[in-house]
């Protein structure tokens, strides 16, 4: 629809004028397309002619307004010691056109969740007991956070963010939110520092963290920080609207729940408005090659007892990591063996928790029983992976 001097039109018609500014508006179409324009008039001599012209333009879509991220694989780099974990990131406007218009994404990332008073970590989502509202204020352009009881009291505002997440319907409310300092963390609300000029938004799941993790028993007490290859967490999308991000991590991280969070924040083409759009995607980081399988135990005919068996991260390469505070899963093979029961080891909450019996190192005891008085018994394993340690949150 040709639109001249904001009124729509199909046609303009106009004399005495070799020159006409008008706009076309795409409605909800955005990207490459080809107008034929038509135009007849009449010559000085008075004679009907009539012209036809074939143009090529571009045209821009709107603000992003939703998101997909994608796990697009993870290898190792066997100079740093360091794991890389890549994503796509692709976005669209909200008539779900690729947005083409090179608009910056800031990207940031939890890599362990700030625990309340009890111990729980503060992750919950569709599964959760707890869930969120975002409630706009107005009078100066912020938001709150509000849950439905008090959770906040063991965070850290100058070092913890707040992930939201849910229904792309309430895409303006979701991603990251830093805290305001001056919140009342023994009440269930949370001031956030952002602008914000969007509405409330009910039941949504959220997550607070930071982008560390400690090594609870490390003798240095040491800090494990989740690294993004951007300095500043900014990314350009590109003309597919698509974004490429790597993550960095130790191999302490391996079989720990991240979080990464994806924001928009700008002003619509179309309105000048600002709008506020985001997403957040869940990855249990791991390595490709998975765990070491352990060595298969042999149990003699006739006799039981227990055998411990630990696990280490497969680089592919000669590189050996001992897999730390997470938990393993393996494929069992039994032949003339039973097994009674599998303890697991190695989750560590705190440093409090740490001894010399008592570590972060993983491995499971079993506790094995022969099954037959002629023949020796074997136990196998394989396929063995890091599992995630939030199933259902």
């Amino acid at each position: 629809m040709l639109g001249h001097y904001k009124t729509p039109k199909e046609s303009l018609t106009f004399e005495n004028n070799n020159s006409q500014i008008f706009a076309i508006e795409t409605s909800t179409i955005s990207g490459l397309v080809d107008i034929e324009t038509v135009i007849e008039y009449k010559d000085g001599k008075n004679q009907s002619k009539k012209m036809t012209k074939m143009i090529s333009l571009s045209v821009m879509s709107g603000s992003p307004t939703a998101f997909s991220i994608n796990d697009t694989g993870v290898s190792y780099n066997s100079e740093t010691k360091w794991f890389e974990q890549k994503f796509m990131i692709s976005a669209t406007d909200k008539y779900n056109n690729k947005i083409n218009q090179g608009s910056m994404i800031n990207i940031s990332a939890i890599a362990d969740y700030t625990k309340d008073s009890t111990g729980k970590p503060i992750l919950y989502g569709k599964f959760g007991t707890q869930k969120a509202d975002i409630i706009k204020n107005s009078d100066n352009k912020t938001a709150s956070l509000l849950t439905d009881s008090s959770i906040f009291d063991k965070i850290d505002s100058y070092r913890d963010i707040l992930f939201v997440f849910g229904d792309v319907k309430s895409y303006e409310a979701l991603g990251k939110w830093d805290i305001d300092s001056s919140s009342n963390f023994n009440s269930n609300t949370l001031k956030l520092k952002d602008n914000y000029v969007g509405e409330n938004h009910n039941g949504l799941g959220f997550a607070i963290g930071h982008n560390y993790m400690e090594e609870p028993c490390s003798s240095d007490s040491r800090e494990w920080v989740l690294q993004i290859d951007s300095t500043d967490g900014n990314y350009k999308l590109d003309s597919n609207g698509k974004a490429f991000v790597t993550l960095k991590f130790p191999a302490y991280m391996v079989g720990k729940k991240i979080a990464l969070g994806v924001n928009f924040l700008g002003k619509t083409p179309e309105t000048n408005k600002i709008v506020r759009s985001g997403e957040v995607y869940f990855k249990v980081l791991s390595s490709f090659d998975g765990l070491h399988e352990p060595e298969s135990i042999k149990v003699k005919k006739g006799t039981n007892g227990q055998v411990s068996v630990g696990f280490d991260i497969d680089t592919g390469t000669a590189d050996k990591f001992t897999l730390k505070n997470a938990l393993a899963s393996c494929k069992v093979k039994v032949d003339n063996v039973a097994i009674n029961s599998i303890q697991e080891h190695g989750l560590i909450k705190n440093s409090s928790a740490c001894s010399d019996s008592n570590s972060e190192v993983v491995y499971w005891t079993l506790d094995l029983s022969s099954t037959s008085s002629t023949d020796d018994g074997t136990v196998t394993f394989s396929d063995c992976q890091v599992k995630d340690p939030y199933p259902s949150f």
